[in-house]
């Protein structure tokens, strides 16, 4: 006869179920337990303010930038980007578009609205189409909150999204003390470990992908994928599969493609705040040479 004493104690058996939980969730890749995907994002069109991009003024040369926040931190706001091409003979329309933490499918619903008032440019953050949401490991998108807050304590920053008007240009730069922060050893061991489990993108999810922007092709549209640098630390921690994407698989889908892949020189440290966002030197650097490069391939079409 069998008694209680006899079967371990109920604890131990929770312990045990919680253990295999998240040894599946580990193992698991999203198309084998899809109850551990991301789920669909919840971005809407007015966190976007999707709405200016119908508002220019009738047929100027239109120029849309997309991506997460290393292009909200890289790109001037709209009106300031604008004046930066104002050498061009013709009125220009240029938009920035960004989520912080963006991937591609958080900004789906800018390119929808594309699709139906497609602009001539689409400059379009070039991570956003290497690297697929999520992570290899699906339960760490549920770990994400506890890591923003690790993130936020290691930095000094009281929440974690001090650029909530990215689309409509109220924003601001972390300070110098802060930056030295993010780029602390803690911090860069965070950076190390999300490049460790991040998930590169399938030829499946990039055909999804090409879908939308291919509609946007034939419309018209030019597509220019922007390679955002990173700072020099960050480069060097990059997996060999992320530095052989990132150098070999984006050029050959830029190409295969009809895409123009651009890559500009590498910054200076102090155009750095962390791994690849930039601080207010970083950004006039770049906004500067991007403009360059729009104003040069204008000339050389229209000169």
């Amino acid at each position: 006869m069998t008694t209680a004493s006899d079967h371990p104690p109920l604890r131990v058996w929770g312990y045990t179920a919680a253990i295999l939980v998240v040894l599946m969730a580990l193992l698991a890749g999203e198309a084998h337990m899809p109850a551990f995907a991301r789920p669909a994002s919840g971005v809407s069109a007015e966190t976007l303010n999707l709405g200016r991009l119908s508002e220019a003024a009738p047929h100027p040369l239109e120029i849309v930038a997309l991506g997460s926040s290393k292009t909200l931190y890289a790109i001037d706001y709209d009106d300031r980007f604008t004046k930066r091409l104002a050498a061009l003979p013709h009125p220009v329309a240029f938009h920035r578009v960004t989520f912080e933490g963006a991937n591609f499918w958080d900004l789906e619903p800018a390119l929808r609205a594309l699709a139906s008032h497609p602009p001539d440019m689409l400059l379009l953050e070039s991570d956003l189409l290497l690297f697929d949401r999520g992570s290899r490991f699906p339960i760490r998108h549920d770990l994400l909150p506890l890591e923003k807050r690790l993130d936020a304590y290691l930095s000094g920053r009281k929440h974690s999204d001090d650029n909530y008007g990215q689309n409509r240009g109220a924003e601001r730069f972390p300070s110098a003390q802060e930056c030295a922060v993010r780029q602390s050893e803690p911090e860069r061991l965070l950076y190390a470990t999300r490049l460790s489990t991040a998930r590169l993108s399938t030829p499946e999810s990039r055909q999804r992908y090409l879908e939308l922007l291919r509609a946007l092709r034939s419309s018209g549209t030019q597509i220019v994928l922007l390679r955002l640098p990173r700072a020099a630390w960050a480069e060097a921690l990059l997996p060999p599969w992320a530095a052989q994407s990132n150098a070999v698989t984006l050029p050959e889908f830029a190409a295969r493609n009809g895409f123009d892949l651009w890559t500009a020189d590498p910054l200076p440290a102090g155009a750095f705040c962390d791994e690849g966002h930039m601080t207010a030197l970083g950004r006039d650097l770049y906004s500067r040479w991007l403009s360059t490069r729009l104003l040069a391939m204008r000339s050389a079409r229209h000169g």
